[in-house]
């Protein structure tokens, strides 16, 4: 290495160097610092919990948070007998602070006499309940239950119409995820089930398609902890087109009180492309996560009617003849925020009236519109791009949620819109 390489390394080291002093001196240090008396809280929580009687082993440990203030203690106990009451004394021995610290505990049970292995969060008693209700099912191998609900690991596939109602009435609510015992099983299977979901219909085609693989989540996203977009099912079957006609002519219960709640499908077999859709809904080729629920136009007749007697008094107010055009239209688009619009269906109504044939300044004729429809009870809702957007009032025209009036060169634009009708 010659002198100049080793200057060279020597500056960068001790660059390095006085970036983590700097790092330090300002309270962010490499290797985040314990916080005072964590540990010996929790050695002392350790302590108690493993004189309680019916505990086996208890282990624990300190991790830093990721960049957050605050550190995990984490605590795991076992017990020495599957008998769930320990999880109610292991619950108040471990109500206690550990500083600068957030507390995370498991327990673990094992198999006994008609129950099978679990482990569950005690400081959650509904989660424990559940848990304890749940390993004691036939055909359960093993239940995990956190503070999000419980896993529930089955020895065989299910007959789903009869197994997830038991599960629904044995939970009280806590929601559950059946699990198959592993990649090798005959059937392999993630079900979430809630307090409605899967439905009795979804339920009884599963067990008529009899699919190899099944994967159902009762939401496609989850955002801040809260379920977000409509439930997924995911199947692999030998026969494609069979197992998504069943689905298509499958009711979906759940979209009978709330059309954004229709489970979308993606039917597989071990080669193709998969057929995608929606439960109880036809075929449209689209895939369901990335388009709008198909839309069925309603009947908005009257509206469209009230939107064009609305736009023909605006253009009457300026004194200039112009001719009105009506359209039906999707109330959205997949790509709008608000998806409960996606199904709903619109009147709206445009029209271009061409003030320059008896108006040297449009300024006249804007005003008289503008005056037409705050007699009519809208009111203004601001202006960009030349365009003024107007919206109904507590007063507002039967039949017109919006409207809207622009400047051109060739006159003045004017569009209304009706509320959206589902």
């Amino acid at each position: 290495m010659t002198s100049t390489s080793r200057r060279l390394v020597r500056a960068v080291l001790a660059t390095v160097v006085l970036g983590a002093i700097t790092a330090g001196a300002a309270g962010c240090t490499i290797f985040p610092t314990v916080p005072d008396g964590a540990q010996r809280a929790l050695d002392g929580l350790l302590a108690d919990v493993r004189a309680e009687p019916g505990v086996a082993a208890a282990d624990g440990d300190l991790t830093d948070g990721y960049g957050t203030p605050a550190w995990v203690a984490s605590v795991r106990v076992r017990a020495a007998s599957d008998d769930v009451r320990l999880a109610a004394r292991v619950r108040r021995l471990t109500d206690v602070r550990i500083p600068g610290s957030s507390l995370t505990v498991s327990l673990a049970l094992p198999a006994g006499a008609g129950t099978a292995e679990a482990s569950v969060d005690p400081t959650v008693p509904r989660v424990v309940t559940a848990a304890d209700h749940l390993r004691r099912e036939p055909d359960v191998d093993q239940v995990l239950g956190t503070r999000r609900g419980v896993r529930v690991v089955l020895r065989s596939a299910p007959v789903w119409s009869t197994v997830v109602p038991r599960v629904r009435s044995l939970a009280g609510g806590v929601p559950v995820t059946l699990d198959s015992v592993g990649d090798g099983a005959a059937v392999e299977f993630d079900v979430e089930v809630d307090r409605t979901r899967p439905g009795p219909p979804l339920l009884g085609a599963l067990d008529t398609i009899r699919p190899r693989v099944v994967r159902y989540a009762t939401s496609s996203l989850v955002r801040d902890g809260k379920p977000d977009g409509p439930p997924t099912l995911t199947i692999t079957v030998v026969d494609v087109d069979s197992a998504a006609r069943t689905l298509t002519r499958t009711d979906d219960d759940a979209a009978a009180q709330d059309p954004d709640a229709r489970t979308t499908f993606r039917v597989f077999d071990h080669g193709a492309e998969p057929v995608v859709g929606w439960l109880g809904l036809p075929l449209t080729g689209s895939d369901p996560l990335t388009a709008p629920l198909p839309w069925f136009r309603a009947d908005v007749s009257d509206d469209e009617s009230a939107v064009r007697s609305f736009l023909e008094s605006s253009a009457r107010a300026t004194g200039v003849p112009a001719r009105v055009a009506t359209a039906v239209e999707r109330c959205s688009s997949a790509s709008d925020v608000r998806p409960e619009r996606w199904t709903g269906t619109r009147a709206t109504a445009s029209v271009l009236v061409p003030v320059f044939e008896q108006y040297d300044d449009p300024q006249e004729p804007f005003d008289r519109v503008t005056t037409a429809w705050t007699a009519d009870g809208l009111r203004t809702g601001g202006s960009a791009m030349g365009l003024d957007s107007w919206s109904a009032g507590p007063r507002g025209t039967r039949g017109v949620e919006s409207a809207t009036i622009r400047g051109t060169v060739d006159g003045l634009r004017l569009t209304a819109a009706a509320p959206c009708r589902d």
